[in-house]
């Protein structure tokens, strides 16, 4: 039950709480600094609009979605979220997205704000969970098979970021085949 407090193998205590409207400019620091690294997503340009971020958030609250939030010493360092799909014959699947500040990464932060997301979603009925990586984000892919995700699918050549093509990896995980702890 959130709010909780973990600890990471590099010894720092992180608290995983909900998303509140504060966090916004945290978690748009930590989106536009993933967005210039250019190798993990497929956005371009940095979000700036207050606007644009006030939108985001509002949407997530409007539409009930998963927003889990890791904070350190009073600022967000990362952020996992399960989305409601589009589709009103797919509301029982959600759409995880996940995004860790650099100096976050390879600790285990990934790992609980994920199990912590999909604890969310089984809480709300959710019956399968999809995300999408590029190719060449193994560190990721090989995390996302650890907890249970399997490869159905693969885009060829689906992004091109400053000349470097990208394939993307679809893969899902159905809730009712996880067994997490409470």
């Amino acid at each position: 039950m959130l709010p909780r407090t973990i600890n990471l193998r590099n010894g720092d205590s992180i608290i995983l709480r909900q998303l509140s409207k504060e966090d916004l400019d945290d978690i748009w620091n930590i989106f536009n600094e993933v967005v210039e690294e250019k190798q993990y997503i497929p956005v371009i340009n940095p979000v700036t609009s207050r606007f644009e971020k006030e939108n985001w958030y509002f949407h997530q609250k409007d539409e009930d979605n998963i927003v889990i939030v890791a904070e350190t010493e009073n600022y967000i360092v990362g952020q996992c979220m399960i989305e409601h799909t589009c589709w009103d014959a797919a509301s029982h699947v959600g759409e995880l997205g996940i995004i860790i500040s650099g100096k976050y990464r390879n600790i285990g932060l990934g790992e609980y704000l994920i199990l912590e997301a999909l604890k969310a979603a089984q809480d709300k009925a959710f019956e399968k969970v999809c995300l999408s990586c590029f190719h060449t984000n193994i560190r990721a892919l090989n995390l996302y098979k650890r907890i249970g995700f399997r490869k159905v699918g693969l885009r060829e050549r689906q992004f091109k970021i400053d000349g470097r093509i990208f394939d993307e990896i679809l893969m899902e995980l159905w809730l009712t085949d996880l067994k997490l702890k409470k």
